[in-house]
């Protein structure tokens, strides 16, 4: 059976980090409303307010647009139109062609293994909000990481002010939760303060990072899928270089055993491997025994050695 394409980000199955996301959301709105709120003067409410509601309103607006959006190459949708008129989908200059969705698309298209389509300008696969990033939404994604650091940086400094209010002024504090909510416990108020502030540091810490790396990305010129691809190769190539090192190391101590022995051979002592060892075997035996004792995979090795040993 084949596998069902994902259209944007609301596709069934939801993403089980994505309904996390949406949990964690929520329950930093229900702790603003409940807890930061009453721990604050007036002018504090108002300010707090303003920031934080038009904060989340970005967040979840810039989201929803990220989530909902199809960065489906429209050559895909061209390429099925195409068919169902009965139409060629003849090949042009400057495209690739999918041998999955077995069609055309442009040229930095990637097809997405998690969504099973093809993304025009294929950023990445974000699981976050269950959807690909690519050229119809990655500004919306940019806006949304933007929007979230400012939301993250509201909650953590409102609650780091709230933490030092409960320590420098207890009773103030007490007061203030009490005039709004009569049940409320204070240890509560400030252990869910805590979790939320703490929460919000670490997401400023990410988000951040995450921004640093597409602000420095677009000054590149690269996409999040070249950047992962690049460095990959990167580590193939360091990874060859030290095969490459061991293989000439290897081949080198081959070479200076088997031409002792080869002397020895030369000079009379027919006897010897140049190890002191009794031989019955041929040069080309020898050759080749050595070599497959330094390395097992070195069959290119012992052909060298074979033929340098001829024209000695």
């Amino acid at each position: 059976m084949a596998q069902h394409s994902r259209s944007h980000g609301f596709s069934l199955p939801l993403h089980p980090v994505q309904v996390f996301s949406w949990i964690m959301m929520l329950f930093n709105i229900a702790v603003v409303s409940l807890v930061y709120f009453p721990s604050m003067n007036l002018y504090s409410k108002i300010s707090f307010a303003v920031l934080f509601a038009l904060s989340q309103i970005f967040v979840i607006f810039f989201a929803f647009r990220a989530i909902i959006c199809d960065p489906t190459d429209p050559m895909v949708h061209e390429h099925i139109l195409k068919i169902i008129n009965g139409e060629r989908d003849e090949p042009k200059g400057n495209q690739a062609f999918c041998t999955i969705c077995c069609c055309n698309v442009s040229m930095k298209t990637k097809h997405c293994g998690q969504c099973n389509r093809c993304v025009e300008n294929f950023d990445h696969h974000c699981v976050w909000l269950n959807n690909c990033i690519g050229k119809k939404n990655y500004h919306n994604f940019i806006k949304l990481i933007f929007a979230l650091e400012f939301n993250m940086m509201v909650i953590f400094s409102y609650g780091v002010s709230i933490i030092v209010y409960y320590y420098n002024d207890y009773d103030s504090y007490v007061s203030d939760i009490k005039e709004v909510v009569d049940y409320a416990d204070k240890d509560a108020f400030i252990v869910l303060t805590y979790v939320v502030t703490i929460e919000a540091m670490i997401a400023i810490l990410v988000d951040g990072c995450l921004i640093i790396l597409h602000v420095w990305l677009r000054s590149k010129h690269m996409t999040t899928f070249e950047y992962i691809l690049k460095k990959r190769n990167a580590k193939k190539k360091k990874k060859v270089k030290t095969q490459v090192a061991d293989v000439k190391e290897n081949t080198t101590v081959l070479w200076d055993e088997v031409t002792v022995s080869y002397m020895e051979r030369k000079n009379g002592n027919a006897k010897t491997n140049g190890k002191g060892e009794d031989i019955k075997d041929s040069p080309e035996d020898i050759i080749t025994n050595e070599a497959v004792q330094l390395n097992s995979n070195s069959e290119g090795i012992v052909t060298i050695y074979t033929e340098r040993w001829v024209s000695l």
